[in-house]
């Protein structure tokens, strides 16, 4: 299974906004910009949209929810 076969729910830092798409949580996408600000208690990934309508967006990943995908 590859992480582009999960779709997922997450919060956007910045807004509080639940968006939908791929998460990386590697340990760059994890390691925030030094002007950055977000809740340090919580972890953090980037996320694109699978049709690309926006991209390296900082989510929390400690409430991702599964919406799409295959377990194979």
């Amino acid at each position: 299974m590859n992480i582009e076969d999960l779709i997922v729910s997450a919060e956007s830092v910045k807004t509080g906004k639940r968006l939908i798409g791929y998460v990386c949580g590697c340990k760059s996408c994890r390691t925030a910009y030094p002007d950055e600000e977000y809740d340090h208690s919580r972890p953090i990934g980037l996320l694109t949209h699978p049709e690309e309508n926006y991209g390296n967006v900082r989510v929390y990943t400690d409430t991702l929810e599964l919406v799409g995908g295959t377990y194979e």
